[in-house]
């Protein structure tokens, strides 16, 4: 949802997968793991991203034709919490929900 300030600076969705399918290659692991993407749909401008981002941190973009371009699913939904607390987090709930779109989705494909 948010980048790690030092560490994944500027990468947005389809970078972070890059990223991860390259580190697992440098293991021996060629083989396409991820076939769909859930991501959080673009932030509410809110004190608490605007918290994050004084932090050097941001939001997390996809861009969702770039990876339906590359072959993947991409199902994005509001996942974080909308509960004032001192932290960003997912929200259990929407996140179960969206994972369970996405499986009943993807089973009525194969």
């Amino acid at each position: 949802m948010i980048t790690q300030p030092g560490e994944t600076d500027g990468l947005d969705v389809y970078q972070h997968i890059k990223a991860i399918e390259k580190q697992l290659s440098n293991f021996g692991v060629n083989t396409r793991i991820f076939n769909s993407i859930l991501s959080q749909i673009q932030f509410e401008k809110s004190p608490l991203v605007d918290y994050y981002e004084s932090r050097g941190a941001e939001p997390v973009l996809c861009n969702k034709e770039n990876l339906l371009s590359e072959g993947y699913y991409v199902l994005q939904a509001p996942l974080y919490s909308k509960r004032i607390t001192p932290t960003l987090r997912h929200d259990p709930r929407r996140l179960a929900r969206a994972v369970m779109f996405i499986y009943r989705k993807l089973k009525k494909i194969n």
